[in-house]
Order: C-alpha cells, then sequence, then structure tokens
C-alpha cells in the first residue's frame, strides 16, 4: 500500500491488525493525535503456547557434521517445520538481573526448529538459559511487515500535555523491516520494538524524544524488548535519553509470550547520536551480546554504557561527552554486568573519566565491593585531550592493551592516568601523554587502591621537559596491591618511581640518561633504607648498585627479590680511600664468601644472586 504526499491525522492508531502488510509513505506525515494510543502499531502472533514436559540435549546432523541441539517433549504434537522459529519460555527468573518486588524479568529465547516427530521436536542449538518451572513453547508466525518512508509528529497539545507512550510500536513480528522514517518529536520512546526476531531498522532519523522521568516520560530512540538478532543500521538520533536502549519487562507468571526473555544478539551499526541527555547508547541489565559497531556519540552524558552480558562496542567514538564508555550495575538489587569488549574505541575532548569499569560500587547492591571476576576486554583504546583519569577500574578484572591517553592543558593537582581499587588489571602498551599539561602538583601515571594486583607490559609516561618535579610516580599504590610493571619508560629519570605496594611488587624502567637495572647512589645515599627499596623493587633480571663515595659506606640488609634468579652487582666506584661493606648474615639475607662481611675497596665489585631464600655471593 502506498500513502500519497501528505499529512495525515491520527486519532487512532494506525495498526496492521496482525495481518501481513507493506506501507510506503513517499514522505507523507503521520500526526500523533490521541494521548493514550500509539501513532503506529504493527503486530504479528504467535500460536498458542505448548507445554514442554522435559528438555533433552541431543546432537543435530547439520551438512555432514554434529552440532549441538535440544529436544522438547510436548504435551500435544506442535504442528512446526523444519525452519520455523519458537520461542521457549518459563516463568523462572532470570539470574543476576534487576528484579521488581513482584514482577520478574523471565527466561526465554528464539530457537529454529530441525525435525518433528509426534508429541516432540529437536531445536538447533543450546539453550542459554536454565528451564524448571511452567515450561512452554511457541512458533512465531511468518507474518511479513513492512513500513517505509513515513514521517511522525505528535500532536503540539500532547507536547503540552506531557503524554507519555510510544510512538512506534512493531512486536511479535519475524523479521520487520522499518525504514527510511523520521520521526519528528516523540512524547517518550520513539520506535519500541517488542518479542521480535531479526528485526531491520533502517535509516531512522528520529530529532526528539522527551526524556522527563518524573513524569514518566523515557525518552528512548529505539527501545529493544525481549527480541533477538535485530539490526540498526544508520540511525540518527537527537536530543534523545538513549539513541539505542533495551530492557526486560518485568511480567508476572503466566504473562504473554511476546514478553519472556532478554534482548539477544543486536547490532547496531554506523550510527550517530547527537545530545543526549543520559548514555548514547545502552544496554540493561538482562541483555546479551549486543554489538555497537562504528556508531558514533557527540555531546552526549555518556557514550556508550553497558549493563548485562558480553557486549561489543568497536571502532566506536565519544565526542564531547562526559565518559567514552563504562561498565556499570544498577544502583540496587543483584545485577551483574561482565564479559564484555571495547576495542578499537576514540575519545575525545572527555569531560571525566574516559572508560569506567565500576560493577557493584552502590552500598545497596547485593554484591557491593565485591570483586566481579569475568573479565572486561579493551583492546586499542584512543583518548585525546580528555580529563584524567582516563581509566577507572573499580571491582573487577580487566584485561587492556593498546591504551592511549592524552591529557589537556588543565588538570587537578593530585591527578592519575588511571585509578584501580579492588581491582585485577593485566595491560601491555600504555601510554599516558602529559606534555600539554600545564597544572597539577603530582602528577601519577596509576593509582591502586584496596586489595587489588596490577601486571602491566610497556607503559610509557610523557612529560614536558623540566617538569619532572611534578610527576610523582608511576604508579602509587598501598600495601594491600601487589604491581608488576614492565619495560617502562620515562621522560626524564624519577626520585621516586613507585609509590607504596605490596612487598614483591616490581617496576623495571628506563629514561634516557639512567634505568632501574643501573641504580646511583652517592655518600649517605648508599646506607639509606631508599637504596634497598629500589633494588628490591626493580623487576631487572640484573641491577647494578653503583656506590659513588668519599668516605667508607654500608649498604643497609637486604630483603628477598621478587625475581627468581635476579643478579645483583655492588660496585664501588669510589675515591682511593672510600670502602663499601656488604654484611654476611641471615639478619642481611646474605651468604657471603669466608661466612664473613664483604669490604669492597675502589675500583672493585662483587656479585650476589637470589637464590628463593637468601642472596649468595657468586665473586
Amino acid at each position: 500500500m502506498i500513502v500519497p504526499a501528505g499529512t495525515y491525522r491520527l486519532a487512532s492508531t494506525l495498526s496492521n491488525e496482525g495481518k501481513s502488510v507493506t506501507l510506503i509513505g513517499h514522505e507523507a506525515t503521520l500526526v500523533r493525535a490521541n494521548a493514550t494510543a500509539s501513532a503506529v502499531l504493527l503486530t504479528g502472533a504467535y500460536d498458542d503456547p505448548l507445554r514442554v514436559t522435559s528438555i533433552t540435549p541431543v546432537s543435530v546432523e547439520l551438512g555432514g557434521g554434529q552440532q549441538p541441539g535440544v529436544q522438547l517433549a510436548m504435551s500435544t504434537s506442535p504442528g512446526w517445520s523444519r525452519g520455523d522459529v519458537v520461542k521457549v519460555f518459563a516463568d523462572d527468573e532470570i539470574p543476576e538481573v534487576r528484579q521488581d518486588s513482584t514482577n520478574k524479568s523471565r527466561v526465554g529465547e528464539f530457537m529454529v526448529v530441525d525435525r518433528v516427530s509426534g508429541n516432540s521436536a529437536i531445536l538447533v542449538g543450546s539453550l542459554n538459559a536454565t528451564y524448571s518451572t511452567n515450561i512452554r513453547a511457541a512458533r512465531l508466525r511468518d507474518i511479513p511487515v513492512r513500513f517505509e518512508g513515513f514521517r511522525i509528529d505528535t500532536d503540539p497539545a500532547g507536547l503540552s500535555a506531557a503524554w507519555g507512550g510510544t510512538t512506534i510500536v512493531v512486536s511479535a513480528l519475524m523479521r520487520p523491516v522499518i525504514r527510511d522514517v523520521h520521526v519528528r518529536v516523540a512524547t517518550a520512546t520513539a520506535i519500541l520494538m517488542r518479542g521480535c526476531y531479526a528485526y531491520d531498522v533502517e535509516n531512522a532519523q528520529i530529532d526528539r524524544a522527551v526524556d522527563d522521568p518524573s513524569a514518566g516520560q523515557f525518552g528512548y530512540g529505539i527501545l529493544d524488548n525481549s527480541s533477538a538478532f535485530g539490526v540498526v543500521r544508520n540511525l540518527l538520533a537527537r536530543r534523545v535519553r538513549h539513541a539505542y536502549s533495551d530492557d526486560t519487562p518485568r511480567i508476572a507468571t503466566n504473562s504473554s509470550v511476546v514478553l519472556y526473555g532478554a534482548t539477544y544478539g543486536t547490532r547496531i551499526i554506523d550510527s550517530v547520536c547527537h545530545g543526549a541527555s543520559a548514555a548514547a547508547f545502552d544496554t540493561h541489565s538482562c541483555s546479551e551480546f549486543v554489538t555497537f559497531d562504528n556508531c558514533i556519540a557527540v555531546d552526549c552524558r555518556e557514550g556508550f554504557s553497558l549493563r548485562g552480558r558480553r557486549h561489543a562496542v568497536k571502532s566506536c567514538s565519544a565526542i564531547r561527552c562526559t565518559s567514552g564508555a563504562q561498565v556499570i550495575t544498577e544502583s540496587s538489587g543483584a545485577d551483574a554486568s561482565w564479559g564484555h569488549r571495547i576495542t578499537d574505541f576514540h575519545g575525545e575532548g572527555l569531560t571525566g573519566t574516559g572508560i569506567r569499569i565500576i560493577p557493584r560500587t552502590s552500598s545497596s547492591h547485593s554484591q557491593y565491593n565485591r570483586r566481579e571476576t569475568r573479565e572486561v576486554l579493551l583492546r586499542n583504546i584512543n583518548l585525546r585531550n580528555s580529563a584524567m583519569p582516563f581509566l577507572q577500574v573499580n571491582n573487577a578484572v580487566v584485561d587492556a592493551n593498546g591504551f592511549y591517553a592524552a591529557a589537556p592543558g588543565r588538570v587537578d593537582d593530585v591527578a592519575n592516568g588511571a585509578i584501580l581499587s579492588n581491582s585485577l588489571v593485566r595491560g601491555r602498551d600504555w601510554t599516558i601523554d602529559l606534555q600539554n599539561v600545564t597544572s597539577g602538583s603530582s602528577l601519577r601515571g596509576v593509582q591502586t587502591r584496596q586489595a587489588g594486583e596490577l601486571f602491566v607490559d610497556g607503559i610509557e609516561v610523557r612529560w614536558r621537559d623540566g617538569d619532572a618535579s611534578r610527576v610523582q610516580a608511576v604508579a602509587v599504590g598501598e600495601s594491600s596491591v601487589t604491581v608488576s610493571i614492565r619495560n617502562a619508560r620515562l621522560s626524564e629519570p624519577l626520585s621516586t618511581p613507585s609509590v607504596g605496594f605490596a612487598r614483591g611488587s616490581t617496576i623495571d624502567w628506563t629514561s634516557k640518561t639512567q634505568a632501574s637495572r643501573f641504580i646511583t647512589r652517592r655518600q649517605d645515599e648508599v646506607s639509606n633504607s631508599e637504596t634497598v627499596r629500589l633494588i628490591y623493587r626493580a623487576g631487572d633480571p640484573q641491577i647494578v648498585l653503583m656506590c659513588i663515595v668519599t668516605d667508607g659506606r654500608t649498604v643497609p640488609a637486604l630483603v628477598a627479590s621478587a625475581v627468581p634468579g635476579q643478579i645483583l652487582y655492588v660496585v664501588n666506584s669510589g675515591e682511593s680511600s672510600a670502602t663499601v661493606t656488604v654484611r654476611h648474615g641471615a639478619a642481611y639475607l646474605t651468604s657471603l664468601r669466608g661466612a664473613a662481611n664483604r669490604r669492597m675497596s675502589p675500583n672493585s665489585m662483587m656479585s650476589l644472586v637470589w637464590t628463593g631464600t637468601i642472596w649468595q655471593q657468586l665473586a
């Protein structure tokens, strides 16, 4: 059906009434003029649900090979055919998600029929959830629906009266197509995809979705409820709460099949959000495997906000937002957020923390301040002209490789490149660029606190020539934190490359003129406890302690090395009569030749190896 150009006032909802339809608008404008009804309602249908009496894992032959499958035993013959899409669902609660006090998010997922025999059906794949309570299955009917080429507006009176509701609702459909739709203003959600399979939304433009939560108006551009494998391409959303978000309805038992299950496998591709009041691109705690690919957030509160499981942000950008991307949990309840991947990400002009991985930080969360051990992956993060800290990790396990961050001209007096709390962070090839910074009296590469671990191989900290006095350390920590930093590269030597940390922590570093493997100490510095700290913090396999003295000095008692087989060379480079003494015995953790103290004359050297229990003299 082709709708000619013109303006059409909708006193009631434009609906397909569950039938197959193609509506092509040719720039026709539809005006919502009903306070309680949607402008457009496109619906399909599920068959009547069948009760499932048992679920059994089986193998399915596909293309000459065996793949996982499940067999459903049902109360009656389903009448399904190979290739049909069915939803398996039950009244079991989805675990680790936000729940209301009475209604709950309940399990459900789409599967494909391989074959049917009598009262049983074999479906392709494995079930993602666990099913035990009131298990049912229903086929999603294949009712083709296409909606294309319309502009949709809202009567100005509706804006003044703060209408709620959704402008376009697409429900219970197989592969519905929504294309070239322009929503000029929505009084809350612009487009809702509910209980659909493999929907296709392309070239949608949403100019405004009113966002006033206090009035019950949540300005979602596109909202996904309980759909699977949808795709959104070339979305432009501005002045919205979120360009895209998902959520899973909290429902009573024995509710409609369309409301069961979480969003799964949605892809948002080549899309832009300009001026969101919250996160431009967002997920909630139920959803899984949502991917944002080549999406851009500009002038939004946050760029990307991930709740739920195993989402991906790839080749995306956040410009002039507060934070670029974040992994969070709800402020209360027992929901989880884990397994996400943020790769090839660019942030520019961010005014808050660039990347925030902070699950379980609310005191009302049931797992408050307990570490989430399911890993978040960061790869190739590039933040420019962005506020410090660039990275914040709380209560998480993070693998971060390829991290470049450059600060603007002004930062706080105490500014950290990264702040890590109660977390295990592994990284490689980090650059913290402070060359533009003209303020701040205590600049740091990384601060770690609470019980945690940090392992980084390759970190470069850059600053302006002559600013070393304002750089406190590569890493600052607490005694409960273990740190291992290899291949740190500094613009200039620092008097204290690392501060704090648990015994056994190490940092090996180099600058143009000095390195952790070459420790130069003069006069009283030789006998100072700082000498020992520099030795046991060095992670290099070989260390030279160069003592430049004018009279006799004694090396302090050594302590255990964190590097098995580490070799320490003690060199006396003093004047002709100055000696350097290394003492023998368990109190000094040394075993010297002749079982006696060794007094070294100028231009002499001794070597010791850490055996795992003691420093043993070699020569």
